[in-house]
């Protein structure tokens, strides 16, 4: 989900294939509960740019923050210039109004999260 943009790939077709990048987040619906094991080399870098469009954007936090300075919703939402950060949680979405105290979650490394700007922005995510 990208800007508004939702793309769906029906596993085991050929049908709007794509590639997991870097940084975007992803649904993934199962018919029952499953584990998904994620393998390779971690990534090493100390900062990955995330390019974000208006509107809602889906991303996931690329790299893992350091202990000492963890990522809150606030904190990704003004580094990023987005307006709110939403996080989906026991079957509801909760909401955190960028510059409020209002529900700011800490952010988990490869966990998915909406990031809404009013334009297009980069956010610069550090470890």
């Amino acid at each position: 989900y990208f800007g508004g943009a939702v793309r769906t790939h029906p596993v085991g077709t050929g049908i709007a294939d794509f590639d997991i990048v870097v940084g975007e987040g992803y649904f993934v619906r199962c018919a029952q509960a499953a584990t998904w094991t994620v393998t390779g080399t971690p990534f090493s870098a100390t900062s990955v740019p995330l390019n974000l469009a208006a509107g809602y954007n889906l991303v996931a936090l690329p790299l893992e923050p350091d202990p000492q300075n963890p990522y809150s919703a606030d904190r990704a939402g003004i580094e990023a210039s987005a307006t709110q950060v939403l996080r989906y949680v026991n079957g509801a979405f909760e909401t955190h109004p960028v510059g409020t105290t209002v529900r700011d979650f800490a952010l988990v490394a490869g966990q998915g999260y909406f990031v809404r700007c009013a334009a297009a922005a980069t956010w610069n995510v550090r470890r």
